[in-house]
């Protein structure tokens, strides 16, 4: 069967949808499909009914995903699920979400043509709201805060909880810390997903395999407070310069990082937001800044060690500029690391369906991550695609997206 299976042509299969949802969800820019909307509930009653025209088993669960399963000859064996989330940013790009949905129903079509009888169910799933913080799947897990859908992705300034409401779900449900989603019955979850990032397009190797899913330590605001002054009167030894001292404490931070880096750690650092005062002048010393801080990495102990050197170089500073800093309480998202046994499965597949792929870990968020830490094996598939992600300009080229298909679609075939 495999024969067919590098015979098996999924572009026009995949293009159909891909032009499809992108015209049902058009702007003037990129696409909108934004969590809760008319847009996302018309995009999942579509990619319903294509699970529908494949005669898979369709079933809504109570945060609105939807799951289309593949019976397999055992029943009773934990299944295996693959998908990703139909939603978008405002104005973002198409494939952010879908490619991984469209990767996982051209997997099963491809088994139902080649009468391939899994030996469990096979459960496509559709995630609703993944751009606005992974609601869908933190519904189910039972990690969902009212804080969560308290906050807006929209002009009119409607809240995720308000879109709930219109779609005829209940939020109230959702947050009382209670699991839906029986894990113990889903043996692995694999998501493809594009990489967002420029690696895989810079390289000769267009696919990547997930070692993980970085988490974050996150300040959204580090104020750092000196004295306003004039510029012309305070000579260096008396300032209190908050625009220096916060100057100092970037490079210093960058620095470290490029050490860190050279030693092998896996690390991300980035002060995003700079704000000085409404009040500040050419001819003013600042007497305060505030900006933002986010760590990322894949292992708890560099996070926990780098934000302690973050915290140590602000201290230092504390006295070497008589400046003060205060910070909002720290933010932590925990790392997802992936299931070593299903990377393996991954890099054979991809050997096997004669698709050269890289390890590598992911920086930006996925369902997954959350599927992966209420404990069960999780990995994905990196597909490489061009000008980055959540903007409208994000592109794929069908030819990659074709070779992340194979590698997934020989994983789920070869999935025992």
């Amino acid at each position: 069967t495999m024969q067919s299976f590098h015979d098996t042509d999924f572009s026009e299969f995949s293009q159909k949808i891909f032009d499809d949802v992108r015209a049902m969800s058009a702007g003037e820019r990129g696409v909108s499909r934004l969590a809760y909307s008319k847009e996302e509930s018309a995009v999942m009653d579509y990619l319903q009914g294509i699970g529908e025209s494949l005669g898979l088993e369709i079933e809504r669960d109570i945060a609105g995903n939807l799951w289309m399963t593949m019976a397999g000859k055992d029943r009773s064996l934990p299944v295996l699920v693959s998908g990703s989330h139909p939603d978008s940013v405002p104005e973002g790009g198409n494939f952010d979400g879908l490619a991984g949905i469209v990767a996982a129903l051209c997997a099963v079509k491809y088994m139902r043509d080649a009468g391939i009888e899994p030996e469990q169910d096979i459960r496509v799933v559709c995630w609703r709201s993944e751009e606005v913080g992974l609601i869908g799947s933190k519904a189910v897990l039972g990690t969902l805060s009212e804080k969560d859908i308290g906050h807006s992705q929209r002009k009119d300034g409607r809240t995720v909880r308000e879109c709930m409401i219109d779609c005829g779900i209940d939020p109230d449900a959702l947050v009382q810390g209670k699991r839906y989603l029986d894990t113990d019955k889903m043996a692995a979850y694999l998501e493809l997903h594009i990489e967002q990032g420029p690696r895989l397009d810079a390289s000769e190797v267009r696919v990547g395999v997930v070692t993980g899913i970085r988490g974050n330590a996150i300040h959204r605001v580090v104020r750092c407070i000196g004295e306003t002054a004039h510029s012309g009167a305070v000579d260096f030894e008396f300032r209190h310069d908050a625009v220096m001292a916060t100057a100092r404490l970037f490079n210093r931070m960058y620095e470290a990082w490029t050490a860190w880096l050279a030693q092998g750690h896996d690390l991300v650092y980035t002060n995003g937001v700079i704000k000085t005062p409404d009040s500040q002048r050419f001819n003013i010393i600042a007497g305060e800044v505030s900006f933002s801080m986010d760590i990322r990495t894949l292992s708890v102990k560099t996070r926990d060690a780098f934000y302690a050197l973050f915290l140590d170089e602000c201290r230092k500073i504390e006295v070497e500029h008589g400046v003060k800093f205060e910070f909002d309480p720290v933010f932590y998202i925990e790392p997802s690391v992936s299931d070593s046994g299903l990377v393996e499965h991954l890099v054979k597949s991809a050997e096997k369906a004669d698709v050269p792929a890289i390890k590598m870990p992911s920086g930006a968020g996925h369902d997954a991550g959350d599927v992966g830490l209420a404990g069960v094996p999780m990995a994905m598939v990196f597909v490489a695609n061009q000008n980055g992600s959540h903007n409208w300009r994000e592109a794929m080229k069908m030819e990659d997206f074709l070779a992340g298909v194979k590698v997934l679609t020989q994983a789920i075939v070869d999935y025992r």
